[in-house]
């Protein structure tokens, strides 16, 4: 479960940056 945790975050991060090219998966 821990590593689906860390991914989120890394895909939020991933997408904080791009931003453009990838919306994030799930938004507040």
């Amino acid at each position: 479960m821990q590593d689906n945790n860390n991914r989120i975050s890394s895909d939020a991060a991933i997408s904080s940056t791009e931003g453009t090219a990838t919306p994030p998966p799930r938004s507040p």
